[in-house]
């Protein structure tokens, strides 16, 4: 079927068969959007993108990557919806921050998807069987802490540096505090994904693209037609009295020409397999970690192998988690609802032990306690125009951390520059010989939930109820992942 021909019959084929009542409107039917002209197109992308609950303006690069996303998606491609988190993008970097919704028969594009670090993830454990552990432990140069997380803990295997240049692992504190006395606990935690695994997922992505664009264009003449069926049904009711089924089409079924998001996502056990692996990845990290800090701890297996403490470290009942470059469904009982990619989490990974969340680097980690209103939240959103069903699992960045030490203003680099590797530091990492900053560790570049009220309206929207508990992590000691060289980032794209 060619493009005009389709374009006719879908505008011509649904006129009413009865006279209108006096007023009432035209019936105009959707029109396919890879029929129309290149600048209709990206007109019709950018009328689907959602910028409303930033707090900083959303740069040019990462708007344009938005646009020719939803571009490239056509008719396919339902919402996208910046959120407070976005982090600007600079030349051949993703953006972060926003959430892309689709229709589940839509075909697999590489983008939005993150390129190394899909299923990515946060994870904290509590050390609860160490009651003489302290701070002395880890700020004393016999137990060589710092020196053995730099050593134990590999940028790209444990880390995926290159993957994502945020992750981390490291040991942080709380404190609680009755009328008589102060209790310090002692937690290991990661932001981290195995690279390996990240670029398989990412190879998979790509093997599952289309062949053919035609096929595509073809699939969504088909969808619009069924579509339009639909809202031909529903004028004819409301306008010319037709009490019965009207139209002339039937419900597009998909005919297999392509591998669906759905069939991807959901019906993959390798994508299935994957995603639990990157979880099990990060159990892994916390156990080299506890061994790095030489902290022993019975229970979390310190003394047995690495395998057995992740087994034990997946099981502790209070293991707080989370996995954000993921995919997940509006409505979990509706297989047409939207399918969001999100690179923020799923309301639905919420676990009953909180969320786990960065703020400003120098601030440390928040666990927002329970209960989350997730059914509300899903049950509002089921119906809603643009559904949302993420949680925000940092703050963000207002500059992207894929930035050059020498291009950067003085006082910045002043900020961000590498610390020495001696007992007491709190950041760990290994700048390269380029002289790369680390722009995460600049306070102003990165955005602090607990600095900004207006964070606290962003999470009761995404289901963290007012008066819950949020408990505070404290640094103590944290091995971030070195940041790319922004030209060996560049060249890689």
């Amino acid at each position: 079927m060619s493009s005009s021909s389709s374009s006719r019959s879908t505008t011509t084929a649904f006129v009413p068969r009865r006279p209108k009542r006096s007023g009432a409107p035209d019936f105009t039917p959707l029109k396919v959007v890879c029929d129309e002209s290149m600048a209709r197109q990206l007109v019709e992308a950018e009328s689907k993108i959602d910028a409303s609950q930033v707090l900083d303006p959303v740069g040019d690069e990462s708007a344009m990557y938005a646009v020719t996303t939803m571009r490239q998606y056509g008719d396919f491609a339902r919402a996208w919806l910046w959120t407070p988190d976005h982090t600007d993008s600079v030349c051949g970097e993703q953006p972060r921050g926003f959430q892309f919704n689709m229709s589940p028969q839509s075909p697999v594009y590489a983008d939005p998807f993150s390129r190394r670090a899909m299923f990515n993830g946060l994870m904290a454990v509590p050390v609860l069987d160490a009651p003489a552990l302290s701070l002395r432990h880890f700020a004393d140069p016999r137990n060589r802490v710092a020196e053995n997380m730099l050593a134990q803990l590999a940028n790209d295997a444990d880390l995926g540096g290159p993957g994502d240049d945020t992750n981390f692992a490291g040991i942080f504190s709380s404190t609680t505090r009755d009328a008589r006395s102060e209790h310090t606990t002692f937690w290991l935690a990661t932001q981290s994904h195995s690279l390996e695994l990240a670029d398989r997922t990412a190879a998979k992505i790509v093997e599952s693209e289309p062949d053919n664009a035609d096929l595509v264009c073809e699939r969504s003449r088909e969808l619009i037609d069924a579509t339009n069926a639909v809202l031909f049904d529903d004028y004819e009711r409301e306008f010319c009295g037709v009490t019965g089924p009207s139209s002339i089409a039937s419900p597009a079924r998909h005919s297999g020409a392509f591998t669906t998001v759905d069939a991807l996502f959901f019906r993959s056990n390798e994508m299935v397999a994957w995603r639990t692996a990157q979880r099990e990845h990060r159990a892994r990290v916390l156990a080299k970690l506890m061994r790095a800090a030489s902290i022993d701890s019975p229970r979390l297996g310190s003394n047995e192998s690495i395998e057995e403490s992740v087994r034990r470290i997946l099981k502790h009942p209070n293991l707080v988690e989370v996995t954000f470059n993921d995919v997940d469904r509006v409505d979990k009982s509706d297989v047409y609802s939207d399918v969001v990619y999100t690179t923020m989490a799923s309301v639905y990974n919420v676990t009953s032990n909180g969320l786990l969340m960065r703020d400003s680097p120098p601030l440390g980690l928040d666990i927002l306690r329970g209960p989350w209103r997730v059914e509300e939240v899903a049950e509002t959103q089921r119906n809603a125009k643009r559904p949302f069903i993420s949680v925000p699992t940092n703050t963000g960045m207002r500059a992207s951390n894929a930035l050059r030490y020498e291009t950067a203003p003085l006082e910045v680099a002043k900020r961000v520059s590498s610390k020495s590797v001696t007992s007491g530091d709190t950041w760990l990492w290994t700048p390269p010989a380029s002289g790369d900053a680390h722009f995460l560790l600049d306070a102003e570049n990165t955005r602090s939930r607990a600095a900004d009220p207006r964070w606290a309206k962003f999470e009761l929207a995404c289901g963290f109820r007012k008066g819950n508990e949020v408990q505070h992590l404290s640094n103590v000691c944290i091995r971030l992942a070195t940041p790319e060289h922004r030209q060996d980032h560049i060249k890689r794209f």
